[in-house]
């Protein structure tokens, strides 16, 4: 299963997805799930989800690269010839033809909108409905905002997560999470791997 994370920028999408990997890594090998599990980033401008995921690798944050249909059809190719159980995949935050290109090969998308962006929400269903993107998860991010993380619909998966800064997530990892949101990203975690049979 091919699961790319989506939203406007801004809206937590690196820390949130770092988190995710960290419980799927944690959780993918247990004798429950048995299953096979591997990330990428699709954006090739942006390395914050790789120094996330793994603070001591060489990687910088920035590149100083330019999307083109060359580089969207690279990134989209290793996006779709992986053959793990799980696949997860941290997508730019923007509606471009070249986002359309890298995410060519997901089955469903996380979407992640910060309460800020939350006007943007309807462009990127849109954005999914128009690829025949399954909506896996309709998250809502919050950071500093007085507004209770939890489900609004644990069946659908709709929810608000309080997210976490670059700075937070580098010193805590997933334990910067408040309770509830980690809560929320273990159940997410399971699901995908109960899934991704």
């Amino acid at each position: 299963m091919k699961v790319v994370v989506c939203g406007p920028s801004h809206s937590g999408k690196s820390t949130f997805t770092a988190g995710l990997i960290r419980l799927l890594r944690a959780r993918a090998w247990e004798r429950v799930f048995n299953r096979s599990f591997t990330w990428l980033t699709l954006d090739v401008t942006d390395n914050t989800l790789p120094t996330l995921v793994d603070p001591d690798g060489k990687h910088r944050r920035k590149r100083d690269v330019e999307w083109s249909t060359e580089r969207a059809q690279e990134r989209r190719a290793g996006f779709e010839h992986r053959d793990e159980s799980l696949v997860l995949a941290d997508a730019p935050g923007r509606i471009t033809d070249e986002l359309r290109l890298v995410t060519e090969p997901a089955d469903c998308m996380i979407l992640l909108c910060s309460l800020e962006k939350r006007d943007e929400r309807q462009s990127w269903l849109g954005f999914a409905e128009e690829t025949g993107i399954e909506l896996y998860a309709d998250m809502t991010t919050v950071l500093r905002e007085r507004i209770e993380p939890g489900w609004n619909d644990r069946s659908d998966r709709n929810g608000t997560v309080r997210s976490v800064s670059r700075s937070a997530f580098d010193t805590c990892q997933t334990t910067a999470f408040d309770d509830t949101s980690h809560r929320m990203l273990k159940q997410l975690a399971t699901d995908l791997l109960n899934d991704s049979q």
